[in-house]
């Protein structure tokens, strides 16, 4: 049995639909009250229909209260985080921008607790992809970070760092580069110098190096980043796993070949000890490793690679996976350089249905592979069928 608080009484309920009724019942607050916990206590139960109906109602009352009442605020996030919370963020984003103009109407435009509903309203339009919006919030959360906490705020570090990656995710790489070194700049000066927040900065700075041609700076902001990382947190540990693989494959850019293999083996016991020898993350370690005995002309050693790759990810993708197509695709193109045709082009031909079926015909990635495709074509003399290839993507 539920119980709410009803005035200076304890009023029993055993649904959602009897907590309505106390709206009348035992006032207004004390209706927003019961419907807000009924919901609340439904999410618990799992009972989630009942859960969205009770945020609802609870919204729908606050609706009617002034617009300074904190329970409108609360109502709007309070049904914005169940819709993120069950896949829906595009619906969800809705009522957390709605929650965020009222507190900008009401607190004016610099104050901290904007500042934070702005970062977070912008964190949710990234992971929509909808990288304008995105871009815009976190330039506001910025703004208001630097006015309301000064210059060399770690939250000002943030919202940089954020900013940062956006611009590089719309190749706006000037943008980008100014962002992401003023955040290592800001976070250096700092009690969070030296720390874990460094060492992301310190790699996604190191990614646009890499993206923009400077493997040189790229490979001394991944080296920083590994370092700290060992220092924070041990260096048998996925996250220094993942930064030694970073740092491994711009060595290899480099040519320091050997270093990177060492890093790269390193990087996969690790993998393997802490999260399992057929954790899809492996993989990444894998074809990274192929793709290095590739180009040393260790066909073998690459094969190995990239055959474990597609023994990982095939039952866990049910066929239809990128990173499942991108080791196909890797595999199609080492037999493809040892001219084992046969071999080859049935792993280009399933590669390229495999994209297509997860990233759609017009993905960068899925035109990538289908140039790949028609290259091999036009090595093996069908320049026929390359050219109809090519024409279908247009």
């Amino acid at each position: 049995m539920l119980i709410f608080r009803c005035a200076q009484k304890w009023c029993p309920a055993v649904a959602l639909g009897i907590a309505a009724a106390l709206a009348v019942g035992c006032g207004e607050g004390a209706g927003w009250e019961a419907l807000n916990e009924g919901a609340k206590t439904a999410l618990l139960e799992g009972r989630l229909e009942d859960a969205e109906s009770g945020f609802r109602a609870a919204l729908k009352l606050a609706r009617t209260f002034t617009e300074d009442d904190p329970r409108r605020v609360m109502s709007l996030n309070n049904l914005g985080q169940f819709k993120r919370n069950n896949d829906a963020l595009g619906q969800a984003v809705v009522y957390y921008r709605e929650a965020f103009e009222i507190r900008e109407r009401l607190g004016g435009p610099d104050n901290a607790e904007l500042g934070l509903s702005c970062y977070n309203l912008a964190t949710h339009y990234q992971a929509l992809n909808r990288l304008d919006e995105a871009r815009h919030f976190f330039e506001r959360a910025l703004e208001i970070r630097e006015k309301t906490l000064g210059e060399n705020h770690p939250l000002v570090a943030e919202a940089l760092n954020s900013l940062g990656l956006v611009a590089y995710f719309q190749q706006d790489y000037d943008s980008a580069r100014a962002w992401l070194e003023r955040a290592v700049e800001v976070t250096g000066r700092t009690d969070l110098a030296d720390s874990a927040a460094l060492a992301t900065e310190l790699t996604n700075l190191g990614q646009l190096y890499s993206a923009i041609g400077e493997p040189e700076r790229a490979e001394e902001h991944f080296a920083r980043s590994v370092n700290i990382l060992r220092q924070n947190f041990g260096a048998q540990t996925v996250r220094v796993a993942r930064a030694q693989n970073n740092h491994a494959e711009v060595l290899r850019v480099l040519d320091r070949e050997e270093q990177a293999e060492k890093l790269y083996l390193d990087s996969l016991a690790i993998f393997a000890e802490r999260l399992g020898p057929d954790d899809p993350e492996v993989t990444v370690g894998l074809n990274n490793l192929g793709a290095m005995y590739r180009s040393q002309g260790r066909y073998d050693e690459a094969e190995a690679s990239y055959r474990r790759c597609i023994e990982i990810l095939e039952p866990l993708s049910e066929q239809a996976h990128p990173d499942l197509a991108a080791s196909v695709f890797n595999l199609a193109r080492l037999y493809a350089a040892q001219s084992k045709t046969d071999e080859a082009e049935p792993l280009f031909r399933r590669a390229l249905e495999l994209y297509e079926g997860t990233l759609g015909a017009d993905h960068p990635n899925v035109v990538l592979m289908r140039d790949g495709y028609a290259k091999f074509l036009r090595d093996t003399g069908r320049d026929n069928e390359a050219d109809r290839l090519i024409a279908a993507q247009r």
